[in-house]
């Protein structure tokens, strides 16, 4: 069977979702493990990266290539497997939820101070909808096109950003300090995992990031840890609400134009998007299989809710739901940020998703020569 989507485009799919919560979170998280050696963490959680994309795609090539993963795990493992593919939806639901509130947040702690919420959330909410109702690989072609201009964008300003890197913020590790630089890797390792949903969606046989994708994350991830400690020194960045967009506030590019935080917010809403719909399509595949429910996705959209679309509409409606209630304070959502989430997606990304996996693979080896 002919894959939904090209390597490049699960690649590209899984680096636009994936730099929506590393610019988010991670100096918050990394920082106080690594302290001003952050940078290094990064650059240390690469080979785990490395490690682990490259297990679950041999475990992925080792299964049968006819049959989409979700629906190999409830075939092999039973109601087991059906419970555990239902506690993933449920958190990809809430994942999605999470993304749009936060989303909304720096719109309007960045850019629209007197905003609501409310605002936002139904928009892209819709928007997953639209991309949900069709097929993974339009979602495929979209990450393409969008990846080099995000990669672009984020390059560029963090290396505007290096002449306001305070040398006398950085000092050479000593041995003390190398298990928290260690541990500092776990949040990047996180992460960067959830680029593995992608296993989730379409037909395709493949982890979603090869060697080159994970190093270019691993390398854009270490520069801006990098950059943040730099400009606002350890004890600050992980007091600081989204850095990476207030050393965007102070940029001068050519010493002609300034301000330019509001494009590249505006431009990053596309990262939040794409994590989104890709949280939402794998929520209602992932679904579908756990009730036994076929969905009809036709080439062309269409928002009629037969078919079995109507459990994307359901998706979508409790994601956007969900985004609207949670956690109406900063305070609170900046709790959910640090703390909650990042463990909730260690236990499905790292723990349930690849130990399914290997469940199915042990049960359903392919034989030799077929």
């Amino acid at each position: 069977m002919e894959a939904e989507v090209s390597r490049r485009q699960l690649g590209a799919i899984a680096l636009c979702s994936v730099l929506s919560p590393a610019v988010r979170t991670l100096p918050a998280l990394v920082v106080p493990q690594a302290g001003e050696h952050a940078w290094l963490s990064a650059l240390i959680a690469a080979p785990l990266l490395f490690a682990l994309f490259w297990i679950v795609d041999r475990l992925l090539r080792s299964m049968c290539p006819c049959v989409s993963p979700p629906r190999l795990i409830a075939r092999s493992l039973g109601l087991p497997g059906r419970l555990l593919l239902l506690a993933l939806a449920l958190w990809m639901l809430f994942y999605a939820a999470f993304i749009m509130r936060s989303a909304a947040n720096r719109f309007i702690s960045t850019i629209f101070p007197e905003s609501k919420p409310l605002s936002y959330i139904p928009a892209m909410g819709l928007l997953a909808l639209m991309t949900g109702l069709g097929r993974f690989r339009v979602l495929g072609r979209t990450a393409e096109i969008i990846k080099p201009l995000l990669v672009g964008v984020m390059l560029l300003t963090l290396l505007l950003a290096l002449p306001g890197v305070s040398v006398g913020s950085y000092s050479r590790p000593v041995a003390s300090e190398l298990p928290g630089i260690a541990l500092g890797a776990l949040p990047v390792l996180n992460t960067v995992s959830a680029g593995l949903y992608t296993t989730l969606c379409g037909e395709g046989r493949r982890a979603p990031m090869g060697f080159g994708t994970l190093s270019l994350c691993a390398g854009l991830i270490a520069l801006l840890c990098f950059t943040a400690v730099g400009c606002f020194g350890a004890a600050l960045t992980m007091q600081i609400n989204n850095p990476y967009f207030v050393m965007v506030r102070n940029l001068r590019m050519f010493d002609a134009i300034e301000r330019i935080e509001a494009l590249v917010i505006a431009l990053w809403f596309f990262t939040d998007f794409v994590l989104v719909a890709l949280l939402m399509h794998a929520s209602a595949d992932t679904l579908a299989e756990v009730f036994n429910i076929g969905i009809d996705r036709p080439a062309g959209l269409t928002i009629k809710p037969g078919g079995g679309r109507w459990l994307v509409w359901l998706c979508a409606a409790a994601s956007t739901v969900t985004a609207a209630l949670i956690a109406p304070t900063t305070a609170q959502l900046a709790a959910l940020s640090t703390r909650t989430v990042p463990w909730l997606n260690s236990a499905a990304a790292l723990l349930l998703l690849p130990a399914a996996l290997a469940a199915c693979a042990i049960k359903n080896r392919k034989k030799p020569g077929a």
